[in-house]
């Protein structure tokens, strides 16, 4: 049997056994690179949260900012450079801070938040991200979290009577978020002139 089998694997002219059929490799050409400034602008699609790297981009866009809100005036600006620092690096832009107003003009939520009111972001938020299966509730979902890991203790409990202003179908909106941000600011900065004036009026009352 042994003599039969080796037999099978000799040329039938005779001399070494024939070679085996190996298919020829084909070498592909590598892709070509994709350029993005940042790694997060190269997925344009929703994020699938079963893939590790999409989990880490996860993580570090709601870290906090690089510095605490304290909600007062002189940190506006900070707030408004440090939330668009973190837009422009995971494409927030692209899908929740560009919101039509009520004549349907588009308006930047950093550098325009007072042209909005909280019926033009919730008719958007209606439409593009709540209860949706898309990178427009996922972007507002993260841009939330790191809004709200970077403000003080003392400002999350101002927002807390707010909290509701806030969502739409139990859904914490970021843009809605980051008006009541500013709207603290605002209470602070009144009540302070306030305090001023009484402050002025008693001296004065004093001096007659």
């Amino acid at each position: 049997m042994a003599a039969n089998q080796a037999a099978t694997n000799i040329n039938p002219g005779g001399g070494l056994p024939a070679a085996p059929n190996v298919p020829a490799q084909v070498n592909n050409p590598p892709a070509a690179p994709v350029f993005a400034l940042t790694p997060a602008l190269l997925i344009t699609g929703f994020l699938d949260w079963t893939k590790p790297e999409n989990v880490k981009l996860y993580t570090k866009a709601i870290e906090k900012l690089d510095f605490k809100f304290e909600g007062t005036s002189d940190q506006v600006i900070l707030l408004a450079q440090a939330t668009q620092n973190r837009v422009e690096l995971y494409g927030f832009d692209r899908t929740v801070i560009n919101i039509p107003d009520a004549e349907g003009t588009m308006r930047n939520l950093i550098t325009e938040h007072g042209l909005l009111s909280y019926e033009d972001i919730r008719i958007w938020a209606i439409t593009n991200a709540v209860g949706q299966e898309n990178r427009a509730a996922q972007d507002n979902m993260m841009l939330f979290q790191c809004l709200f890991n970077s403000v003080s203790e003392d400002v999350k409990k101002k927002l807390i009577p707010m909290s509701s202003e806030h969502k739409v179908n139990d859904t914490t909106i970021a843009a809605m978020y980051y008006k009541g941000l500013l709207s603290t600011v605002e209470v602070e900065t009144k009540a302070t002139i306030a305090f001023i004036r009484t402050k002025l009026t008693n001296f004065a009352r004093s001096r007659r």
